[in-house]
């Protein structure tokens, strides 16, 4: 074979290597993005503080929930660090109330004071359910969370009797941590939520219907939950996710969502999603195989997803 023709056929045979090559990294990348891998610094969780009385917000057709603060009480909240915490804080106004209010936020961490910021706000259209008081205008407040977990106390200070309602949302920050989701090996069925227009799939949990998972620790498990709303339940609804390694049950923390006012199902028309909540547990080294139930009460299920940090993939 003439030198020139070996060469052409030799550069030809090496692109058609090159779009191989090229193909199998697309292939790659879609694999990763089909696994669910999440970018925290772009999420938002919202956080519920431990044993705070909840109110709802109903405000332009929406219902929003909040966390009451009075004078004399305050407000706990756990946060994994390094994160951004956003404090959302509505003002309560009283009937007759109105005019420009000043209030002033602290919050302590073991004692210590870790950030105070105060706000000048405004009487809005909103108004707490079940209530007289009117919402005030809502103020947002940013601050940095350390690496570790904080537990963090909210307290008013330098203010008048009226209370002021909070809502807590965390993003993680860039480069500290990738999520990444994981398939149960068993549910009772699979529900597609369309969230920010797109479909996500969750694995529903009943009271009898376990969602069986198994992983391998020592890792942090995130587990996204929304209960399903039916067309008698309206409201708030109280809930818990039931946590059981063989006949061991594991702790969790209750909690509490309102339907969600942009999620729907596409395959589950009968039921409505709630707002989505977060909690996370510590795996331990090993491999580990859970069961995940709806606890008792009004809702007959609840639809979850899981995460583990994508380096523990």
């Amino acid at each position: 074979m003439p030198r020139q023709a070996e060469e052409k056929k030799m550069n030809i045979s090496d692109r058609a290597s090159i779009v191989q090559s090229a193909r199998v990294i697309l292939i790659m990348v879609l694999t990763l993005a089909c696994l669910g891998v999440e970018a925290q610094a772009k999420s938002n969780d919202v956080l519920l503080p431990q044993g705070a009385q909840a109110a709802l917000l109903s405000l332009g057709g929406k219902e929003i929930q909040y966390f009451q603060l009075t004078r004399a009480g305050e407000i706990r909240l756990t946060v994994d660090g390094p994160a951004e915490l956003t404090i959302l804080s509505r003002l309560g106004y009283p009937t007759g109330a109105s005019g420009s209010q000043t209030y002033t936020l602290e919050i302590t961490e073991n004692g210590k004071v870790f950030k105070t910021h105060t706000s000048t706000t405004e009487k809005s259209d909103g108004l707490f359910k079940n209530t007289t008081i009117a919402a005030g205008k809502s103020r947002k407040w940013t601050v940095k969370v350390p690496t570790g977990k904080h537990t963090l106390q909210f307290r008013l200070k330098e203010t008048s009797t009226a209370p002021v309602f909070l809502r807590f949302l965390a993003s993680s920050q860039a480069g500290s941590v990738s999520w990444v989701s994981v398939t149960p090996l068993s549910y009772t069925r699979v529900a597609t939520a369309m969230v920010k227009e797109k479909p996500v799939l969750y694995f529903v949990a009943t009271t009898q219907g376990e969602v069986r998972l198994r992983v391998v620790g020592p890792l942090q498990l995130r587990v996204s939950s929304r209960v399903s709303f039916d067309a008698r339940m309206t409201g708030e609804q109280n809930y818990a996710v039931l946590v059981r390694e063989k006949s061991k049950d594991i702790p969790t923390e209750p909690l509490s969502a309102p339907k969600s006012a942009g999620v729907v199902y596409t395959d589950w028309k009968e039921m409505v999603p709630g707002e989505s909540q977060i909690f996370t547990m510590e795996v331990p080294s090993g491999e580990h195989t859970y069961s995940f139930l709806l606890g008792k009460g009004i809702a007959q299920s609840v639809a979850l997803r899981f995460f583990i940090p994508k380096d523990k993939l």
